[in-house]
């Protein structure tokens, strides 16, 4: 009986112990969990890492540790980020086209530049057909696209351990995010967005945030994210609510609460990949995607879409984007679904090779119709084409082998017709006819 007793009695010992060394608070975004190393003291600490040395009181209360001369090597440490030292983060600008806004916290307006860096409480926004891409240090690439406003809440690391924080708040627009860079083994990196209503918070993946009247929608192409609420709107660091979105799925935040993360849309299919793009106004299409609302296009210079130039969402699955440049360009499609939530994404390589071909057409009194053109980058021969339907099928005229600029054609009826030229387009290697436009002609009847 007495050995069972003095078993309970040492049970009882450990356990009130160990409520007398525990943290009387949790560790949440808004604190630091510090592993002790030999020879730490709460006085050392003070004088190294915070911002006054007499905090050592208030970080002794929230451990219960009765004697800040002794701390034993390997326990757990909750420390307020708000009384530790730090040094300020940069953001890079990498990339950017079209108007982009960089004011510092003051309210000062910054010059644009690839390079120029800003810190915490800047403000960044993208107007019409404009996009920008910063790199966070150490921590991947944040890309705007148009329409889209952002403010840098936090940047900075704290001189205790390697702890860094990143902090995002996105006003409005869209965030695409690609965190790789992130250290993905520890949890003392931490990049963090927010919107009105909801916070993304990651380490080490790749997801999309984007903010509407109704709500936020976060889709995750890669690793995972903890998506929430705060207890008490956009500046509390607890959380009411919180699900962690894994890749390949998404979730919407509303007024009402978080949704329970779904499954994103599949990934679509571009149709013609392989075609070179030769058109003033570049023409995509992809296949139809079931529970599509909408299908989002993306063309960037790199194949990761950090520099991109040019992006268009259009309810149909097709779409026509002007003023590409030539070169190889990579194109990002997507479906979106009802609730804004981005599908998953397949980017492809595409050439673009703008060629040009003017043409007319003119009948003399000797009722001869001279159909004339001229075509900048190409080459070879031609096949002219001449039709009565738009589509020149069923054809009255197809020559081809054509080496001059010119082609009469006698004796054609009054009526309307339809012609075009087919010419060779060689560009890197690659070999491709090229139709030209189809224009009209209509000879009218003689009076």
């Amino acid at each position: 009986m007495r050995g069972n007793m003095r078993s309970w009695l040492a049970v009882l010992m450990l356990i009130c112990l160990s409520a007398m060394m525990a943290p009387d608070r949790l560790s949440a975004r808004d604190d630091i969990a510090y592993k002790v190393a030999s020879g730490d003291t709460l006085f050392d600490l003070a004088e190294r890492h915070f911002v006054k040395r007499g905090d050592w009181r208030s970080v002794a209360r929230i451990n219960r540790i009765r004697n800040p001369r002794h701390l034993q090597p390997g326990r757990i440490l909750v420390i307020p980020k708000r009384l530790l030292k730090f040094r300020q983060l940069r953001a890079e600008l990498v990339s950017y086209r079209g108007q982009l806004s960089i004011r510092d916290g003051d309210g000062s307006a910054r010059q644009i530049r690839v390079g120029v860096s800003v810190g915490e409480g800047a403000t960044i926004a993208t107007a019409e057909n404009s996009f920008a891409s910063f790199r966070l240090a150490g921590a991947g690439t944040v890309s705007l696209p148009s329409v889209t406003t952002v403010r840098v809440e936090r940047l900075r690391q704290y001189s205790l351990g390697e702890h860094v924080e990143r902090r995002l708040v996105l006003v409005k627009g869209r965030a695409d995010v690609s965190a790789s860079g992130a250290r993905k083994d520890t949890d003392e990196e931490i990049l963090e967005i927010r919107t009105r209503r909801a916070t993304a918070a990651i380490r080490g993946t790749e997801f999309s945030i984007s903010t509407s009247p109704t709500g936020e929608a976060l889709s995750v192409h890669e690793g995972t994210v903890e998506f929430s609420i705060p207890e008490s709107g956009e500046t509390s660091d607890a959380s009411a609510e919180s699900i962690d979105v894994a890749a390949g799925f998404g979730s919407v935040a509303t007024d009402q609460g978080l949704r329970q993360a779904v499954e994103l849309l599949p990934k679509t299919d571009l149709l013609e990949p392989g075609r070179i793009r030769t058109e003033s106004a570049s023409h995509f299409a992809v296949a139809p995607v079931p529970g599509a609302a909408s299908y989002r296009f993306t063309v960037g210079l790199d194949a990761n879409l950090i520099e991109t130039i040019a992006e268009s969402e259009t309810v149909a699955s097709e779409t026509t984007i002007a003023d590409l440049p030539d070169g190889t360009l990579y194109l990002r499609v997507s479906a979106i679904s009802a609730e804004g939530l981005e599908g998953e994404r397949r980017i492809y390589a595409i050439r673009r090779r703008f060629a040009e071909v003017t043409g007319s057409a003119e009948t003399g009194e000797d009722d001869t119709t001279r159909f004339r053109w001229q075509a900048d980058g190409m080459e070879g021969p031609i096949r002219f084409i001449l039709s009565r339907v738009e589509d020149l099928s069923a054809p009255l005229v197809d020559v081809p082998n054509i080496v001059t600029g010119e082609l009469p054609v006698e004796g054609l009826p009054p009526g309307t017709y339809f012609w075009a030229t087919e010419q060779r387009l060689i560009d890197q290697g690659a070999v491709e006819r090229v139709r030209g436009p189809v224009r009209e002609l209509i000879i009218p009847s003689p009076e």
